[in-house]
């Protein structure tokens, strides 16, 4: 695109200001993850119940990992029942991404 040599040493700033483009990556990543996440909601296979369910045994310590049910809830301020009873209305879940993308801004 721009042909520019790792000797420049342009910060991705200065190289998003050249193409007069904004950061996507985080917008790209919670669309999909939304997208996917209705996707197998609306399906009654083992992805589904992967999703939804928990796994007997001992978690290791630390801190608790970070789950797709943990991002969505946070990105949408819903809870998880709530969550699942929109994404099998596919015109309603479709509305709640478009305004939650505007939100927060990745649009």
């Amino acid at each position: 695109m721009l042909r520019l040599s790792y000797t420049k040493h342009k910060t991705n700033e200065e190289v998003l200001d050249m193409l007069s483009t904004e950061k996507q990556l985080l917008s790209n990543i919670v669309k999909r993850k939304c997208q996917y996440f209705g996707h197998l909601i609306r399906q009654n296979e083992l992805q589904r119940q992967l999703l939804e369910g928990k796994i007997n045994g001992k978690r290791s310590r630390g801190r608790p990992r970070i789950t797709w049910m943990d991002n969505l809830k946070k990105w949408t301020g819903k809870s998880h029942g709530n969550l699942i009873r929109i994404a099998e209305d596919r015109e309603k879940f479709r509305f709640m991404t478009v305004n939650m993308l505007k939100s927060l801004d990745t649009i």
